[in-house]
């Protein structure tokens, strides 16, 4: 393993989601430390006690509840949104609160230290170990597992379905026996199949294909139904055509740096998206029999052939779903954001704003 792969490369040597995630949280940490720091120094100045600088830590707070109560209004119309995504919102807020609060500890640590090392400065260094310590080896490390899960699928990026405003508008069964009679359904059929699959439920079927004319939002809902399958821990390969073509062709790695992509064959889904030309080996897709699989038909005008051949290489229930143009009356930026979230969100920039800026001020001018 190179040295870059436990933390990325600034070169984007290994560029992955945990890094990124890292950094995120790096920055929310020295937000709350260079934020509580100016309002300590401000709070000193005009001779008030530097505890109370330790207020500037229910900025994220209120930013994340806004995040929060703006992320469950988009919900489209669609796809509900789960018990797992609220569970994946929350924790997302809540370790951005904690590194936050971890700076903000420990500027105002500092700003104690100031007065000398009474008790409330040993009080304070305890507890600014603690919650360090906690949070780094607690919900830090859990979620730090979790985003990990991102790298090795190679999702292109994360999406909650919930959030997809495309057009599901049919979902067809593809029968085993090629005499049988293909069952078509309309968009609430697709919706069932994609929810099926994403969130475990029964009857889900083995293989799905997507198609659909440009910008329908393919690509979208494949990366959605993979976060949502990395979201509830399901090993998951997300890659195109022609980069499922070369791992194949490949031999097996003898090793992976535990910040690379799993194979395909070593996941419980793979997903493949912008399939175009035939495989140059026509028993390529029969290798991921055995593993649910979601194909995405880059030109709709090839999608009955490539059902034709996934179904004569693939074993199990294969469903085809096909999506339209997406209605306008549906699209997220039509939805009103409560007047709720709006007002907690300009308390949170006035928040901000007067305690940055008035710091500033103090500090300069005295």
């Amino acid at each position: 393993m190179k040295p870059t792969s436990a933390f990325g490369s600034d070169v984007y040597e290994d560029y992955t989601a945990v890094y990124t995630w890292q950094s995120n949280q790096m920055a929310h940490a020295m937000m709350g430390f260079a934020g509580t720091t100016l309002l300590a120094h401000a709070i000193v100045t005009l001779g008030a006690n530097p505890w109370w600088a330790l207020a500037f830590a229910v900025i994220p707070a209120l930013k994340d509840l806004t995040d929060y109560a703006v992320d469950l209004t988009r919900t489209g119309p669609i796809f509900p949104t789960t018990d797992a995504h609220r569970a994946e919102m929350r924790a997302d807020g809540l370790t951005d609160n904690l590194f936050w609060i971890i700076g903000t500890l420990l500027a105002a640590f500092l700003a104690v230290s100031a007065g000398g090392k009474g008790p409330a400065f040993y009080a304070l260094a305890l507890v600014a170990a603690a919650v360090t310590v906690g949070g780094i080896l607690g919900p830090g490390r859990r979620w730090t597992a979790r985003k990990l899960g991102f790298d090795e699928a190679g999702l292109p990026f994360f999406f909650r379905l919930p959030n997809f405003t495309g057009n599901p508008v049919r979902a067809t069964e593809l029968p085993a026996d090629d005499g049988a009679a293909a069952a078509e359904g309309g968009r609430a059929d697709a919706v069932r199949a994609v929810e099926a699959v994403t969130y475990g439920h029964d009857g889900a079927a083995d293989h799905l294909i997507v198609s659909g004319p440009p910008r329908c939002r393919k690509t979208t809902l494949a990366a959605g139904i993979g976060s949502g399958l990395t979201v509830r821990g399901v090993g998951v390969r997300y890659l195109s055509q022609a980069a499922l073509i070369d791992v194949l062709s490949a031999p097996p790695p003898t090793d992976r740096a535990r910040t690379e992509p799993v194979t395909p064959e070593s996941v419980d889904t793979v997903i493949v998206d912008d399939l175009a030309l035939p495989f140059p080996d026509p028993e390529m897709p029969g290798r991921l029999a055995g593993r649910q699989t979601v194909w995405v038909v880059a030109d709709p005008a090839h999608a009955e052939e490539w059902r034709t051949r996934l179904r004569a290489a693939l074993p199990g229930r294969m469903l085809a779903i096909e999506l339209g143009r997406p209605r306008p009356e549906e699209q997220s930026e039509n939805s009103a954001v409560p007047w709720p979230a709006a007002a907690l969100s300009v308390v949170t920039l006035a928040v901000s704003a007067v305690a940055g800026v008035g710091s500033l001020l103090v500090v300069l001018f005295g």
